[in-house]
């Protein structure tokens, strides 16, 4: 069964949230376990705003779940289960799978969550770690590869079973896990590891159902537009982004350093083993798309990077300095919102920066995840960081673009990673940035599933 009809299959089984258990006909298992971020990067912005706005700002609902929030673990089956078929996570009880086509109520209350804990005390019970031989998705099918570490070669894809983790990293303005489910499952399957799904800082279960309530939202539309008529492409889908980035960017930096600081501590708890069901001391990968890629290429960067010496990294759809890209999209962000980030970090100058945010420009300026962003924000400061900064990644860096990606454009990425292992390949069927993957009929879901296929082989082979 190739990825077309699983994905149509996929959507009729999460439409009421994130279920977790066995997922039908893919050979995994979907578990999830709560998160409680230990970084603060909250920013007094809120006075500022109009009160049509202000819940985008300061609102109890929204730092609730950005600060605890739950991420999911994609098993070969025989792997940990942590709940029986059909159970909702509490977190996702509410949130439709299809939420951004919906027009839900506004709900107002905090995340369930009465059981506060600390952060990366896991639930969940470790299992028995065996894996089936043969397993597939779609036509993937992986073969003859070395296991890392040992020299040996092995034909099962559950050859790699438990040895740490990969870590998929989404999108920017993502709220549903959706799109990512089957993407994960073909990782998990093709290399016999867990695979996280671990939501950036404010995005898909770390923010407020509210943001993508298309009722509550479109009035927010209006009143932007009105008061900047020159906004292109300004939705009900982007516009609680657009405006925060807008009003704020600074928040696009801090948004992404307590990522990168949670997913540090994450990668901590799986080395040392307290993550359960995920066994200690194996390698800690990374499979980065869109922005997720900078957030990658932020950890990569910085110093003392905290990726393990043994990790690897593959990036999709993404790569490129902070510059070259094109965040304006329906999905994204508006134009507005895109002209006041790259206008703020392009002016960002180094070493220095205004005084009147002292918090800020501390992390901005005084360390390493700060400096590595700086770094990323425009191919030359990229160049003057060590010329070829990714060159010590040679051997545990690949990085696939789709030719046509008007977002992050494949030639930027080539520039930004400098005679890195990067691939551009044609897809052959209309696709987008966002959806790289559509659902589409007759030859051309075909060779849908033959690229999503060729991908995850690729990736596969590469992480395994």
């Amino acid at each position: 069964m190739g990825y077309t009809i699983t994905e149509r299959e996929l959507a009729a089984h999460f439409r009421g949230g994130m279920t977790e258990g066995v997922i039908p006909g893919l050979g995994v298992t979907l578990t999830g376990d709560r998160f409680r971020s230990s970084f603060d990067c909250s920013f007094p912005d809120g006075k500022n705003v109009s009160e049509m706005f202000r819940f985008l700002f300061r609102s109890r609902e929204a730092e609730e779940y950005n600060r605890e929030f739950t991420y999911y673990i994609i098993k070969p089956t025989g792997g940990v289960i942590g709940h029986s078929m059909g159970a909702v996570h509490p977190s996702e009880a509410t949130r439709s799978a299809s939420c951004v086509n919906s027009s839900p109520s506004l709900v107002n209350s905090s995340p369930s969550a009465p059981n506060r804990i600390p952060s990366g005390v896991n639930r969940i019970p470790s299992g028995v770690n065996s894996n089936p031989s043969g397993v597939t998705l779609g036509n993937t099918a992986v073969t003859h590869r070395n296991v890392r570490g040992t020299g040996e070669q092995s034909d099962a894809p559950g050859s790699g079973c438990n040895r740490g983790a990969i870590i998929l990293l989404h999108g920017l303005n993502e709220r549903s896990w959706n799109k990512y489910i089957q993407w994960g499952a073909a990782l998990a399957s093709g290399t016999g590891r867990p695979v996280v799904l671990f939501p950036h800082a404010w995005h898909m279960n770390r923010s407020p159902r509210s943001w993508i309530d298309r009722h509550l939202m479109m009035p927010l539309v209006a009143a932007r537009t009105s008061l900047q008529p020159d906004t292109r492409l300004s939705t009900f889908v982007n516009v609680a982004l657009s405006t925060r980035m807008n009003i704020s960017p600074q928040r696009f930096m801090l948004s992404g350093y307590q990522t990168v600081k949670d997913l540090s501590e994450f990668i901590g708890l799986v080395r040392e083993g307290n993550v359960p069901g995920i066994a200690a001391g194996g390698p800690v990968d990374l499979f980065a798309y869109s922005i997720g890629a900078l957030a990658a290429q932020v950890m990569m960067l910085s110093g003392p990077s905290p990726l393990p010496a043994d990790s690897r990294v593959m990036l999709f759809c993404g790569g490129s300095a902070f510059s070259m890209m094109n965040g304006t999209s329906k999905l994204i962000m508006d134009s507005r919102a895109f002209e006041m980030l790259l206008a703020f970090y392009l002016g960002w100058p180094a070493g220095g920066g205004s005084r009147d945010r002292d918090r800020f420009a501390g992390l901005m300026n005084d360390t390493p995840e700060g400096e590595a962003f700086y770094a990323m924000t425009s191919l030359q400061r990229l160049k003057a960081l060590r010329g070829r900064p990714f060159s010590k990644w040679e051997g545990r860096l690949k990085a696939v673009s789709l030719a046509g990606d008007q977002v992050i454009p494949p030639d930027a990425v080539r520039e930004a990673l400098s005679g890195a292992d990067h691939q551009i390949w044609d897809t052959e069927y209309p696709c987008s940035h966002e959806s790289p993957f559509p659902v589409l009929a007759g030859e051309k879901a075909d060779k849908v599933d033959r690229t999503f296929d060729r991908l995850f082989t690729t990736a596969a082979g590469f992480l395994s």
